[in-house]
């Protein structure tokens, strides 16, 4: 399967941005709490490694479905988080901060997941015998 490059910087950046706000959103939705009954099944340390796990594998499948290269999605994703931060604390007025560690972690984690298949392409190209 041929991957889908995006073109431009700035191409990659927006539509990583959007893909971070939405997969965050997805993942913990800032007014809900969506997990409730597999916590109660697995338990909380369970569900926050479950959800982590999510999390790369989401990373990893989006790098793979677009080309995006690591240094524009990071662009993008802090882009998304700053935007999602402000909307948070506008719209919500939460009580505690945990909002910017949650979704922090959530971006640091679709991060790993993109670098993933670019550091197997780039191990691979260095064990490719030719």
């Amino acid at each position: 399967m041929e991957t889908a490059k995006l073109e431009h910087p700035l191409t990659e950046a927006t539509v990583s941005a959007v893909f971070v706000f939405v997969a965050g959103y997805v993942v913990w939705p800032p007014t809900t709490f969506h997990w409730e009954f597999l916590e109660g099944v697995v338990g909380g340390a369970v569900l926050l490694a479950l959800l982590a796990v999510l999390c790369v594998v989401l990373g990893a499948a989006f790098a793979v479905v677009t080309g995006v290269r690591l240094s524009t999605f990071v662009a993008g994703g802090i882009a998304a988080y700053l935007v999602g931060m402000w909307g948070i604390s506008r719209i919500m007025t939460p009580d505690s901060p945990v909002h910017f560690v949650l979704y922090g972690v959530f971006l640091v984690l679709f991060v790993a997941g993109v670098a993933v298949p670019e550091a197997y392409g780039r191990l691979k190209e260095l064990t490719h015998d030719e």
